[in-house]
């Protein structure tokens, strides 16, 4: 999955691929949303 950095106080980057949403948090969380 190709991953967008985004500017924002708590978000690194946003991913899309397969109907698949990935935000990966700077804690280190990686949500998917199917």
């Amino acid at each position: 999955m190709k991953r967008k950095l985004v500017s924002t106080s708590r978000i690194i980057s946003v991913g899309w691929l397969d109907g698949i949403l990935e935000i990966e948090m700077k804690d280190g969380s990686l949500y998917r949303f199917f």
